[in-house]
C-alpha cells in the first residue's frame, strides 16, 4: 500500500517536472538591437531601440525600460546611480513571430526616446545605458527578460532601422 502511494507520488513529480521543463522552453525569444538609431522627426531628435520577435509564437505584454547606470565609488566598493530614461511608450501588446509575418507590420517594435541621450550621457561620465525588455509567451504564459547594454556613444547611429525583422540600423 505505501509502496503504491510512493510510486504514484514519484510518478506525479516526474510528470510535473517534465511538463514544467517543456513549458519553460516555450518562453519568448526576442532580439534587441545592438545599436540605437537617431533620427529627426517633426524637427525633434528622437532615438529608437528596436525589438524583434525571432521566436515561433506570439510574444505578448512587452514592457521596456531604459536605464542610465552611473558607477560611483562609495565606502566599501562601487555603487551605482540608476537614472530612468523615459520612453515615449513603455509597452506594446503583441509581437508576432518574424518568420510568420515576413516584411509586414507586427514582428518588430521600436521603443522611442525623446530625451537627448547624447547630452545626458555627457553629464554622467563613465555611465552606460541598459535597455531591458520583459515579454510573455502567448501559449505557455512563461516570461523572459532580455537586456542589452550600450557602453559608448558610438552605439548611437544616425538613421533609421531597416524594414523587416533585422534589428540593425
Amino acid at each position: 500500500m505505501i509502496q503504491n502511494l510512493l510510486i504514484g507520488a514519484l510518478g506525479s513529480l516526474i510528470a510535473s517536472g517534465l511538463f514544467l521543463l517543456l513549458m519553460y522552453r516555450l518562453r519568448p525569444k526576442l532580439d534587441l538591437s545592438p545599436k540605437i538609431a537617431r533620427t529627426t522627426y517633426d524637427g525633434e531628435t528622437v532615438y529608437a531601440l528596436k525589438v524583434v520577435n525571432s521566436g515561433r509564437r506570439d510574444a505578448i505584454e512587452i514592457q521596456g525600460e531604459l536605464l542610465m547606470i552611473e558607477p560611483q565609488v562609495v565606502g566599501g566598493g562601487v555603487g551605482r546611480n540608476i537614472l530612468q530614461v523615459p520612453l515615449v511608450r513603455e509597452g506594446w501588446f503583441q509581437l508576432n513571430p518574424a518568420a510568420e509575418v515576413g516584411e509586414k507590420f507586427g514582428a518588430s517594435f521600436e521603443f522611442v526616446v525623446t530625451t537627448n541621450l547624447e547630452e545626458e550621457w555627457m553629464k554622467h561620465k563613465n555611465s552606460y545605458l541598459l535597455f531591458r525588455v520583459h515579454a510573455r509567451d502567448a501559449m505557455s504564459g512563461f516570461s523572459r527578460v532580455f537586456s542589452t547594454a550600450y557602453y559608448s556613444q558610438s552605439d548611437i547611429i544616425a538613421g533609421r532601422f531597416g524594414a523587416g525583422a533585422r534589428p540593425r540600423p
